[in-house]
């Protein structure tokens, strides 16, 4: 399973993922220009868990998530997708 936990910003998010089956920890930044985001997480391997920081700004992603297949489930401290 891969851990993502996603910090948003309106033109960027910096995303820092954990794959549990190996402990190898990745930290990225994607832009929000043209499918980089969209790319990124389609091509991830299921399950996922995606976190992020509740925002003003963040139903963009939940519905990018939504359209991937991810089920969104709320946290106390935030919003999260398993996929």
């Amino acid at each position: 399973m891969r851990i993502i936990g996603c910090d948003l910003h309106a033109r960027q998010q910096t995303v820092a993922m954990l794959d549990t089956a190996t402990g190898e920890i990745m930290k990225r930044t994607l832009t929000h220009e043209g499918n980089n985001v969209r790319e990124f997480y389609s091509t991830l391997p299921r399950p996922v868990r995606v976190g992020i920081e509740a925002t003003g700004s963040m139903q963009w992603f939940v519905n990018l998530m939504g359209r991937r297949g991810r089920v969104p489930s709320r946290g106390i401290a935030g919003f999260s997708c398993k996929r």
